[in-house]
């Protein structure tokens, strides 16, 4: 899988988390703090913010590493929130859907239920985060079947959420305050491995 990562983009950035193989995870950090468009984007696996996925504990972690931007998971639920703080908070979810929520706080999900397949893009410049979210819905009715949800959350650093253009405090947890179509052609998602 990392090979894979690195032939998208070669600068792949690493935190550790709570099953990964002892030996391949000795060089990775609990967590990292990067430089991308003028926001500092703060990383971590979200094993160690407990009770997990619980905005006053990933609040803390972000206050922590000075970020205005953190990325944590191991919830398996899906949420992009921008803090009182003024913090913006992305959970991925899980892209497989695969293993069950853990017991995720406020996130909505509770321990045992399904995970939802969900995945997160993000683009950074000048300040801002524009970030799509994608999440696997079922249709109204069984001869619909399943769609891909995709909502956006705007984000500028230094701005009040609703001065943004939809919200983002107010966001109801597990999906971003402002929703919109996105960009054209939309993104793909990645090959699972």
């Amino acid at each position: 899988m990392l090979d894979y990562l690195r032939s998208v983009c070669p600068d792949v950035r690493i935190v550790r988390g709570d099953f990964d193989d002892a030996a391949l995870a000795a060089s990775w950090s609990d967590t990292a703090l990067l430089t991308l468009g003028g926001l500092r984007v703060g990383l971590t696996h979200g094993h160690a913010c407990v009770p997990w996925g619980d905005p006053a504990a990933v609040a803390l972690v972000a206050r922590r590493l000075g970020a205005d931007v953190l990325v944590s998971g191991h919830s398996h639920a899906l949420r992009a929130a921008v803090s009182p703080e003024g913090v913006l908070h992305i959970d991925p979810g899980s892209a497989t859907g695969a293993a069950p929520a853990f017991q995720c706080g406020s996130s909505g999900a509770q321990a045992g239920e399904p995970s939802t397949p969900s995945f997160v893009l993000m683009d950074v410049a000048d300040g801002r985060a524009t970030v799509y979210t994608y999440r696997l819905v079922e249709g109204a009715s069984p001869e619909a079947g399943k769609s891909v949800k995709v909502e956006k959350l705007a984000y500028v650093k230094g701005v009040a959420p609703a001065a943004v253009g939809g919200g983002g405090g107010g966001a109801a947890p597990g999906a971003p305050a402002a929703a919109a179509a996105p960009p054209s052609p939309a993104p793909a998602p990645p090959a699972a491995a």
